[in-house]
């Protein structure tokens, strides 16, 4: 299908606040195919470091802006105040959390501000642990997983230490609407349904942003559902994404277990380097593949293979194979 790529997306300059404090009230999703919220303590200061420093050069140098580069979204449901985020889940709840932080350190009401409803649709637990956090439910007996909490903490304990006088709101108030009106973004949303979601991942991917959420494996896992969804409409598609997530849920199990020593890799696996391995099975398990097919690189292999409609190869069956390397 051919389209005009300013038909599929809209772009706009706008500051932080007209998306995470819409007076619109839109719902931000993180939808079933994006990774877990993993922002640690590096990321979360970094990110500190830079708004405050820009905020601290706007008191000296005039009305100074922080660029915090795209955030991309889909309106992928029939809800038109409901808005996928594609790429900034991690910039995007990070600072949900400085927002929360700084509120609770402010007084006097009338200063605080309301942020958007977020529903997390990729992972019931995160759902649980986000609500946990921004709803204030007993946080001193919360999950030692919950890494919401944990960057919660972390900001709590850092913005202390940036306010020399704990009685007095000015440093929080300013730094709050600092962050609410001169944190700026380029929004880009896709709200073309008639346009593949992998096409439009693949525009954003393109666009090889700061902050990038997506690679090629996430890609991967769109077509794939896709594919799937045209030869077997009976199944729904947030099925066969659950299906294939537990695949790639197995490989983040697996670069847990690197990470607490079970397992002596130097590295950790990505969904690249399981794909290239599943270019190879493919390929050397299908007579009618001839081995040219091997020098393709693995995006364009697998967007080939897709063309040829062949359940055969491309059937939820044998991705599962995926679960035993």
């Amino acid at each position: 299908m051919s389209f005009d790529i300013k038909d599929a997306l809209k772009t706009e300059i706008v500051n932080i606040g007209e998306i995470l404090c819409d007076e619109n009230k839109n719902e931000l999703v993180i939808p079933n195919f994006q990774r877990d919220y993993s922002w640690k303590e590096e990321q979360v200061e970094q990110l500190l470091n830079d708004i405050i420093e820009s905020y601290e050069n706007s008191k000296t140098n005039g009305n100074e802006f922080y660029f915090l580069s795209t955030i991309q979204f889909a309106n992928l449901d029939s809800n038109e105040n409901e808005l996928s985020i594609i790429d900034g889940q991690q910039r995007l709840i990070t600072l949900i959390l400085i927002i929360k932080v700084l509120n609770e350190k402010i007084h006097d009401n009338s200063n605080q501000k309301q942020f958007v409803n977020i529903k997390i649709n990729n992972n019931e637990t995160n759902q649980h642990y986000y609500s946990e956090v921004i709803k204030n439910n007993d946080l001193n007996n919360s999950n030692d997983s919950n890494l919401y909490l944990k960057n919660y903490i972390y900001i709590k304990n850092y913005l202390e230490k940036q306010d020399d006088n704990k009685n007095n709101d000015k440093f929080e108030i300013e730094l709050l609407n600092y962050i609410i009106k001169n944190v700026i973004v380029m929004k880009i949303v896709s709200n073309n349904k008639d346009v593949p979601l992998s096409k439009v991942l693949k525009i954003f991917d393109s666009l090889n942003t700061k902050g990038m959420d997506l690679n090629a494996g996430d890609i991967f896992k769109i077509q794939f559902a896709e594919y799937l969804y045209k030869e077997n409409r009976n199944k729904n598609i947030e099925d066969i994404l659950h299906d294939i997530n537990s695949c790639y849920e197995e490989i983040a199990k697996l670069n847990d277990e690197i990470e607490n020593g079970k397992y002596k890799y130097e590295n950790k696996w990505s969904m690249d380097d399981v794909l290239l391995i599943y270019q190879h099975i493919i390929i050397a398990s299908d007579e009618k593949l001839e081995l040219e097919w091997i020098k393709k690189g693995r995006e364009k292999f697998f967007e080939d293979i897709f063309k040829k409609d062949r359940l055969d190869i491309l059937s939820f069956d044998n991705l599962i194979i995926l679960k035993e390397l």
